[in-house]
C-alpha cells in the first residue's frame, strides 16, 4: 500500500512500473529522468522495523542496511538515505523505560 500512498501524493517510487502514474488525479506529472546508476527494481527498503510483540508485550526491532544496488543509487544521488536522527529511534514506543533500546536477538 505504501506505493499507492506515495503515488497519490505525487511522489511515486523510483522503479515502480505500476503506480508511477501521478498525472491521473490532476497532480503534477511524475518527473522521469535517467538514473545516474543502473537500477532495475523498485527503490523501496525498510531500514528499521519495530513492533511490540502481541503476546509478550516485548519491544522488538530490526535494522537492515540498504542492499548494494540501492546504496549505490543513494550515493549517486548524494542522498543521506535516513530521514531521522538515531536519537529519535525509540520515539514510536511509549513503554517502560527499561525496554527502551532493547533489540530482539532471535
Amino acid at each position: 500500500q505504501i506505493r499507492v500512498h506515495f503515488e497519490s501524493i505525487g511522489h511515486p517510487l523510483v522503479g515502480d512500473p505500476v503506480y508511477h502514474k501521478a498525472t491521473q488525479r490532476g497532480q503534477r506529472p511524475a518527473i522521469r529522468v535517467p538514473l545516474p546508476v543502473p537500477f532495475t527494481r523498485q527503490a523501496l527498503h525498510a531500514y528499521r522495523l519495530g513492533l511490540v510483540h502481541p503476546v509478550t508485550g516485548r519491544k522488538m526491532s530490526w535494522e537492515a542496511e540498504p542492499p548494494e544496488d540501492l546504496q549505490a543509487l543513494i550515493d549517486a544521488l548524494d542522498f543521506e538515505g535516513q530521514a531521522q536522527d538515531d536519537e529519535e529511534e525509540d520515539d514510536w514506543y511509549e513503554g517502560d523505560d527499561d525496554d527502551q533500546g532493547d533489540h530482539d536477538e532471535e
